[in-house]
């Protein structure tokens, strides 16, 4: 006679992608309320140029020539070599820098996890045999990237400070530093037009 097979997995899916969350406070100058800017020079001072393509890429997603636009530094002032002040002034001219983003790692790390096996059970029929046998899957041990970083946006003619955020980033199953940075930068974006720093108003359309 044919026999019949099914197998049952009782279990918790185990997540392929990692996540991260981050928290964030902010505040604006009371003296620059209202002010918002159009084009922004950003700036990540980490050592690992990876993290630091990571966070001003990130923040170039933004970019919206109708609302604002965010220029990395390293696609300016190649992260190989030092500018004078002079240098960084007449680049900043040029483009047109309304405010510079700098963005400020602190401390970091790694949180460790584990994550329990899953179960399955197979089971079978047939004439003359049947049962079910169990088995564990699994049951892994992993570390999670954190990270708190401090933002500021200066203001280009005064030198200003407009605007400051601080932030606490937590990854999860397994989450890297890249995942970590890439989650604090959108969450700044997000942070700047809540605040209405970012030009977020879209021009009328003519008629």
């Amino acid at each position: 006679m044919r026999e019949i097979s099914a197998v049952f997995v009782i279990a918790s899916a185990i997540v392929s992608t990692s996540c991260v969350s981050t928290q964030i406070g902010s505040a604006v100058a009371p003296e620059f309320a209202g002010r918002s800017y159009r084009r922004i020079l950003t700036f990540a001072p980490y050592s690992d140029l990876i993290l630091r393509v990571a966070a001003e890429q990130q923040l170039a997603l933004y970019n919206d020539s109708t609302r604002a636009v965010l220029i990395p530094s390293h696609t300016v002032f190649f992260p190989g070599r030092d500018y004078s002040s002079d240098e960084v002034t007449a680049a900043m001219r040029r483009l047109g820098i309304e405010a510079t983003l700098i963005i400020t790692p602190g401390d970091s790390g790694q949180s460790q996890g584990y994550l329990p096996p899953s179960y399955s059970s197979s089971c079978s029929w047939s004439a003359s045999t049947g049962g079910c046998r169990s088995a564990a899957v699994g049951g892994v041990a992993y570390s999670s990237a954190w990270a708190r970083h401090t933002a500021r946006l200066y203001d280009a003619q005064s030198g200003s400070v407009v605007w400051i955020a601080s932030l606490s980033s937590q990854g999860d199953l397994g989450a890297q530093m890249p995942s970590v940075v890439r989650s604090m930068a959108s969450s700044v974006l997000g942070k700047l037009t809540e605040d209405r720093i970012i030009n977020w108003q879209r021009p009328a359309r003519p008629r």
